[in-house]
């Protein structure tokens, strides 16, 4: 019985590992949706390219690590699919107190020291966490981008046909992901 639960154990941490060691590059674009065309006609807006925005996010363990961040987050609604929400640091947190409780218990069944086998299950379950949110830096970065976006563009209107290029690596314990974006601006003239 043991020996099968540690091969069980050991099939899971290296699927885990071969899973998580993965970097991944993708360009987004927008394509012709846009409503305020519309709504509106041409010479009632102004339409320019808006400075590029650089942002990152950071995640150790699937926990969201930019501590920058706090609840200051952004949201463009209906922006080219962008979901609304993000990962806070709850979630990830409760997932990896849940996990170290399974596999410590698990190792305990071998190891039937409660100290070693809490010790051995943290490195294990951290793995696995961040294999279960890895896209938490992804969702950070998207939420940093969102903001500064606003923050940086207080006089436009509508956001449109943004362009993104967004760079993820994903590590054993840590992923990290880079996002450059353009977007078009569109200003109502009153």
């Amino acid at each position: 019985m043991k020996l099968n639960l540690i091969k069980s154990f050991t099939l899971l941490f290296i699927l885990a590992v071969s899973l998580q060691s993965c970097k991944t590059n993708q360009l987004v674009s927008n394509g012709a949706y846009s409503d305020i065309s519309l709504t509106r006609t041409a010479d009632q807006y102004d339409i320019e390219r808006l400075n590029e925005i650089n942002t990152e996010g950071e995640a150790f363990w699937g926990i969201p690590i930019d501590s920058d961040v706090g609840n200051d987050y952004g949201t463009v609604v209906r922006f080219n699919g962008v979901e609304l929400g993000g990962t806070k640091k709850f979630l990830p947190i409760l997932t990896m107190l849940l996990n170290t409780v399974a596999f410590s218990r698990a190792i305990n069944l071998v190891a039937d020291n409660n100290l070693i086998s809490f010790i051995a299950a943290v490195p294990v379950a951290g793995a696995l966490n961040n294999a279960i949110w890895s896209g938490a830096s992804t969702s950070r970065a998207f939420q940093k981008f969102n903001r500064k976006l606003v923050e940086e563009n207080e006089n436009i209107d509508v956001f449109l046909n943004p362009k993104y290029k967004i760079n993820t690596k994903n590590g054993f314990w840590t992923s990290k992901t880079t996002i450059n974006g353009k977007v078009m601006g569109a200003t109502i003239k009153l």
